[in-house]
């Protein structure tokens, strides 16, 4: 996994929080998409929009507690203590790594990690790649949010 660029909480027309942006930092595993990472949520990839992009049946959101903070991590099976090591270090709130097949997010709360491990038991957690890759943007990524609160 590759750190992000930046780390964006998303928040609806209301002003709520609802899930996080990922941004890309144009590396090969930012580059070559996601499919692995849909699959761990159920979905194939196929059509357009935030839809096709609910999760339908899976439980792979974890919250690990650590010394200063939470980490949600995206993945079927947690990955050796080493890769736990590498994230942690010098990491502060809202920082985030990805690749195509996982995904994890430090915070020194945990009440949106809660909302959307919530939101994918109910079937309501959103995760696509976003944004026209051609262009160089600070907006391109991965997104993780809640379907139902955006608005």
């Amino acid at each position: 996994m590759k750190n992000s660029n930046k780390t964006i909480q998303v928040k609806n027309t209301a002003g709520d929080i609802f899930g996080y942006q990922l941004t890309a930092d144009f590396t090969a595993e930012h580059e070559w998409g996601i499919e692995e990472l849909l699959k761990l949520f159920g979905l194939d990839g196929d059509g357009y929009g935030v839809d096709v992009r609910t999760n339908i049946d899976s439980n792979n959101l974890h919250i690990l507690e650590v010394d200063k903070g939470f980490i949600l991590l995206a993945q079927d099976t947690y990955r050796d203590t080493q890769f736990k090591a590498d994230f942690l270090m010098s990491k502060m709130s809202n920082s985030s790594m990805w690749d195509g097949s996982n995904f994890a997010i430090f915070s020194e709360t945990r009440d949106i990690f809660d909302m959307l491990v919530e939101a994918e038991k109910n079937n309501d957690l959103a995760v696509g790649l976003f944004g026209d890759f051609s262009k160089l943007a600070a907006d391109k990524g991965v997104y993780v949010i809640v379907n139902t609160l955006n608005e």
